[in-house]
C-alpha cells in the first residue's frame, strides 16, 4: 500500500497530528519493526509553520536515520587520535535516565552505544533496555 508504482521506499516521512504518544508508537513499530521501513515523524504545527531552523533539524534527522554522518573528527580523518588512530578500536558509551521522583509509572532507560566505523568514530549502534 506505500510503495509508490512498484517502487520501494527508503524512507517515510509522517505528519502527525499532535503529540499523541500511541500514535508515534504504532507508527514506529509498523514501518521499522513491521516493515523494516526507515521513517521520520514531523507534527502538524511545525510543518504549518516551516522556519529553516527546523528544515535544517528535520534534515539532520533523515542524514543521520538513513546513514548519513553529521560531524567527523578532523583528527579522526588525519590518523591523530592515540591508540584509536593505530589499531581497530571499540569506543563504548553508556547512560542511565532515571523517572523523576515520586514518577512510578516511568522505568529507568538504560542506553548502551558501541562504535561501528572506526576510524572516524562517528556511528554508533545502540542498545536501549527499560527496567
Amino acid at each position: 500500500m506505500i510503495q509508490p508504482q512498484g517502487k520501494e521506499l527508503d524512507l517515510l516521512t509522517v505528519i502527525l497530528p499532535d503529540n499523541d504518544g500511541s500514535l508515534y508508537g504504532d507508527q514506529k513499530q509498523i514501518c521499522e519493526t513491521g516493515l523494516g521501513l526507515v521513517s521520520h515523524c514531523c507534527l502538524t504545527k511545525h510543518v504549518f509553520r516551516i522556519s529553516k531552523q527546523y528544515l535544517a533539524n528535520v534534515g539532520l534527522y533523515i542524514n543521520g536515520k538513513v546513514g548519513g554522518k553529521d560531524t567527523v573528527l578532523v583528527d579522526a580523518l588525519s590518523r591523530r587520535i592515540p591508540l584509536v588512530s593505530n589499531r581497530p578500536t571499540i569506543v563504548f558509551g553508556a547512560d542511565v535516565t532515571h523517572p523523576h521522583p515520586g514518577e512510578d509509572s516511568s522505568p529507568s532507560i538504560a542506553v548502551v552505544v558501541a562504535t561501528q566505523d572506526w576510524l572516524e568514530v562517528t556511528k554508533y549502534a545502540g542498545l536501549v533496555c527499560s527496567s
